[in-house]
């Protein structure tokens, strides 16, 4: 458990920039805000997924990927959040997936 936490952890740390900011939301979820332009999200992800999923002590460590983009109108952090989490949820249904969700 806090083994795989730590060490997914350090993964995703590897992945940002110094202006990105990431946190874990509680179980085995963490958060992340950045921003890019939507042409790059692909391979932003990619990069991250990547970095997510790893064998720890012979067990393969998957992750799902739930996002959110915004552009064009002001919107609060909880909006985004929101979007976000929707968007986990459609991932979980098939692991090691991400989806995307665009407003």
């Amino acid at each position: 458990g806090d083994t795989v936490l730590k060490e997914a952890a350090k993964n995703l740390k590897s992945t940002v920039r110094y202006d990105d900011i990431i946190g874990r939301l509680g179980g085995d979820e963490f958060g992340m805000f950045f921003q890019c332009e939507i042409r790059y999200f692909d391979s932003v992800v990619r990069k991250i997924s990547n970095a997510m999923n790893f064998e720890l002590e012979g067990v393969q460590i998957t992750c799902s990927i739930g996002s959110s983009h915004v552009s064009g109108a002001a919107f609060e952090y909880s909006d985004i959040f929101d979007l976000a989490d929707e968007a986990l949820s459609d991932a979980k249904e098939e692991k090691g997936t991400y989806r995307l969700v665009s407003k």
